[in-house]
């Protein structure tokens, strides 16, 4: 459904886009409803194609003129705008040099005006020049090829191609050296290097090619046309009743690309979408309130490029499609305004659905923002990467000895006062401070100390070691190669069943690097454009709320390992933890973890999970989790053993990621005029 408003131009205007899939499904019998065709085929009105202007027709001309009369440079007679050709070859579709060399002419977007695009260059000024675009697909025939290059060569063309095959590939390069042609090789370097990489010679044959082993159709092809289905049903409104059955629920004004959107969610992602109308004086339809609200999306776009959109639509289309056209409303810009007033009106009375201001954007760059909000299973390459975010250690009592170090996979952790060793140290505070694990485990956090650290700061974290009490401050700490580090440090007793506190447990925020310039002696200064690069990653506007503690998408438990491996309960959560399941620490606090599993839990999560506390083994994976309002939700789960110096069981550690969409739990777009509260989006 995705039609393309001009085939040889892979640089699609959105606006044409939109027009050209909306054509589709109003001419999709789903659309149609329960009429039977011959009712549709008596019911139809003619539809009136609009015809090109000569003035179009003249500039096709023109162009094919150029082309065959193999000229100069062209100009473009009607606006006296240089033109610069780009050759797109490729020995099948072409549309992975398309999607590349759009994003890449983004980038140029205030100097060239591309593929007849009226509205040039900066705001009120003219392009330097016009960059026009021709794809050769399935060029697979030397012959061919070549004519390609001399074509090129006469039109002052650029190439940019996608060609598997070694010996296409070969030719093209010589032909373009030979007639001096400039052209840019899209795969073959990528292709090279993963060979390496992955010790593996390449087929060189493109996919889909004659002969080519192809896989069978996975269930996930089948979802996809599932999906697609769906979305063409439950367009523009039709059928609310659904809508609590829709993964996607897209609502917005006429025009704002509710539809393409749709059909590209459904069509990449498989996404069962529906998309409701926004409209004055009438109420959303009931059953969006049975919809989760983090699955529903509100579409904004600007007013100027509203009207601009709808203007376009008016002018080239002679249906009656909406009530208000026939009253010369549709593109005046007072009933624009209404509109878009009256859709904000609604997105603030739900302030927990994420809004997306849709101006200036593709199809595929707000379905990428749609695709990264939703909620969803956890991979375990996010879980890695939000595990960064947990920089913490544990610090035990001073009459403790060094932990084992185990595996060699857990967080900081440490015993009491001035001989209080490291226990557990998290990946995130070995990312922060540059140790390995084994440089860290076992010592006193002292060693982070250097010249520029305050005794005051040494004193408070003393005091809260010493009295097992909770405290925070900020202090300047030294990495390993030698750079300071400011941070907000947090500490915290865990108790055991009898009221003692035998551990305490850090976290620690990163502020700006501001700290004192000292250095410690003897250590290599780390390159100071990596520094800089880290510190700009850094803000000083990043709060301890921030931290591991507070963040409702991750969260940190500890299970005592002492009381036997059958019954571990729970010693200390995070406030992360509480938020995530909703309850408050006097009702989870000695739990066991089967007490936040339900009777959808999978037996196979629940059996690897126990089997490997058994074992006083580590153990990840992604398990269906129980809320105490009874709701589930998939959540990343990392637990790994802390062992006493005589090999014993100390404790577990687990890390959660519940893959909670967004970040900061607020909407991903400002809206300039209305300010819309922002809402937790933790799970």
């Amino acid at each position: 459904g995705m039609v393309r408003a001009n085939p040889a131009a892979p640089v699609v205007d959105e606006e044409d886009r939109a027009a050209a899939v909306g054509g589709v499904l109003q001419h999709d019998n789903a659309h149609s409803g329960a009429q039977s065709w011959k009712e549709r085929r008596d019911a139809a009105v003619p539809v009136a194609m609009p015809a090109r202007s000569n003035s179009d027709l003249g500039k096709v001309y023109d162009s094919c003129s150029a082309l065959m009369a193999l000229g100069e440079e062209e100009i473009d007679p009607y606006t006296s705008t240089r033109i610069k050709w780009l050759y797109i070859v490729s020995d099948s579709t072409g549309f992975t040099a398309s999607h590349a060399l759009t994003s890449v002419l983004a980038q140029f977007n205030q100097r060239v005006s591309v593929d007849d695009n009226e509205e040039g260059g900066e705001e009120g000024g003219e392009a330097k020049f016009e960059v026009r675009t021709h794809m050769f697909s399935n060029v697979l025939e030397p012959v061919r090829l070549d004519r390609i290059v001399q074509l090129a060569s006469k039109m002052q063309a650029c190439i940019i191609y996608t060609l598997v095959n070694p010996a296409l590939n070969a030719r093209i390069i010589e032909r373009c050296e030979t007639l001096h042609v400039e052209f840019e090789d899209l795969l073959g370097p990528l292709t090279t290097h993963l060979s390496e990489y992955l010790h593996a010679s390449p087929t060189g044959q493109p996919r889909g090619a004659p002969g080519e082993k192809r896989k069978p159709l996975s269930s996930k092809y089948f979802s996809r046309i599932e999906a697609v289905e769906f979305t063409i049903k439950h367009d523009d409104g039709t059928l609310p009743v659904n809508l609590p059955k829709a993964d996607v629920v897209l609502l917005g004004v006429s025009r704002s690309s509710k539809t393409p959107l749709a059909i590209y969610l459904a069509q990449q992602f498989g996404f069962k979408v529906a998309n409701v109308p926004v409209l004055l004086d009438k109420p959303l339809p009931a059953q969006l309130l049975q919809v989760d609200p983090r699955r529903v999306f509100c579409l904004l776009v600007d007013e100027k490029y509203l009207r601009r959109v709808r203007a376009q639509r008016l002018a080239n289309s002679d249906l009656d499609f909406n009530l208000e056209i026939n009253k010369g409303k549709y593109a005046e810009v007072a009933h624009i305004q209404a509109e878009l007033a009256n859709a904000k009106r609604h997105y603030m009375d739900h302030p927990a659905w994420s809004v997306i201001d849709v101006t200036g954007r593709s199809v595929e760059e707000n379905a990428a923002i749609i695709a990264e909000l939703m909620p969803g299973k956890p991979t375990p390459v996010e879980a890695a990467l939000h595990a960064l975010d947990c920089n913490f250690f544990i610090i035990g009592s001073a009459q403790e000895k060094g932990p084992s170090q185990g595996d060699g996979n857990v967080c900081l952790i440490t015993d009491a006062v001035d001989h209080s060793p490291i226990l557990f140290a998290s990946d995130g505070f070995l990312s922060s401070t540059g140790y390995t694990r084994s440089e860290v485990v076992g010592r006193n956090p002292r060693f982070l100390h250097g010249p520029g650290t305050d005794p005051a700061s040494i004193e408070m974290v003393r005091h809260c070691l010493a009295e097992s009490v909770e405290g925070s401050v900020e202090m300047v700490n030294y990495r390993k190669d030698g750079s300071c580090l400011r941070k907000i440090l947090h500490l915290r007793p865990v108790r055991g069943h009898g009221g003692t506190a035998n551990l305490m447990f850090a976290t620690q925020t990163e502020v700006d690097d501001d700290a004192p310039q000292g250095r410690m002696p003897g250590r290599k200064r780390k390159d100071d454009g990596d520094r800089v690069v880290e510190m700009l990653a850094v803000s000083k506007k990043t709060l301890f709320i921030n931290s591991v503690q507070h963040k409702g998408g991750i969260a940190v438990g500890i299970w005592d390992g002492e009381s036997g491996t059958e019954r571990m309960p729970l010693l200390f959560a995070s406030q992360g933890f509480f938020t995530m399941f909703g309850y408050p620490e006097d009702e989870i606090i000695g739990k066991t973890i089967d007490f936040l599993m339900g009777p959808q839990t999978a037996l196979e999560s629940k059996e690897k999970i126990q089997k490997a506390m058994n074992n006083m083994e580590r153990v990840s994976t992604c398990v269906l989790m129980l809320r105490k309002d009874k709701t589930t939700f998939w959540n990343y789960l990392s637990i790994q053993p802390v062992m006493n110096a005589d090999g014993s069981l100390r404790f577990f550690v687990g890390t959660m990621y519940s893959g909670t969409p967004g970040e900061g739990g607020v909407s991903r777009e400002v809206i300039p005029d209305v300010e819309i509260p922002a809402s937790p989006r933790c799970e």
